[in-house]
């Protein structure tokens, strides 16, 4: 019975740490193929072949962010006009992979953070341009804005605009620095997923621990038993 009910816990265990991830990826995966595909059709120049496809998912996406949170609804206002209103070009095609991925990712801010990481870590390689850095961090602006007040980006803002003029180790270095780190917050479904490992991991501990117990006693009263009948 002890074996039985550990054997349930355990499996109880590893359903719950491993389905949400699973299901997750299953839910996602759609979108990541669709903004390959598009990139692909521009890269090869297939504008009208891409333009069709992009009108066809347009819809279906646009209805899907309408339910996703609000700073991910901020964002596509931001970066969709771009993508969606002009010609089709290569810039557009990784503007709206950039936007997936971004969609698509478990927590946005962590999202954010990697890229704020990158830009910090290119800024300080000289082999890469200030004007590359500059681009990247116009790209980049939409979603830390969505994080971010106006007033705090106000200093990146004169900061890439200085690097912009003069590409110096100083004005590097003032990128690096003033670029911002988002604060991660402690979201419900972790606490929640930490709380279920709590409890189905202490009474696993719990039921192992009964499972010893009764065996002692019953190894003390078999002993006790063989003793008196010598």
């Amino acid at each position: 019975m002890g074996r039985a009910l550990l054997v349930c816990l355990i499996s109880s265990l590893i359903f719950t740490l491993v389905t949400p991830n699973a299901f997750g990826e299953r839910q996602y995966s759609g979108w990541d193929e669709f903004a390959k595909q598009f990139q692909l059709l521009v890269r090869d120049d297939k504008h009208s072949l891409a333009e069709r496809l992009l009108n066809n998912r347009l819809p279906e996406m646009e209805t899907y962010i309408k339910d996703q949170a609000e700073e991910v609804r901020t964002v596509w206002d931001k970066v969709s006009p771009s993508i969606v209103d002009e010609e089709i070009t290569a810039q557009d095609a990784e503007a709206l992979k950039k936007f997936i991925s971004f969609l698509v990712a478990s927590d946005s801010k962590e999202w954010v953070n990697h890229q704020i990481e990158d830009i910090q870590l290119r800024s300080m390689d000289s082999k890469t341009s200030a004007e590359t850095l500059v681009n990247e961090w116009d790209e980049l602006s939409p979603y830390v804005a969505a994080f971010v007040e106006e007033e705090e980006l106000l200093p990146l803002k004169v900061a890439f605009s200085q690097l912009g003029q003069h590409d110096t180790m100083q004005t590097r270095d003032h990128v690096v620095q003033s670029l911002p780190i988002l604060e991660q917050d402690w979201q419900f479904k972790d606490s929640a997923l930490l709380f279920t490992v709590i409890i189905i991991g202490g009474t696993i501990v719990f039921t192992l621990f009964y499972v010893a117990l009764r065996r002692f006693i019953a190894n003390r009263k078999s002993g006790h038993k063989r003793s008196e009948n010598s």
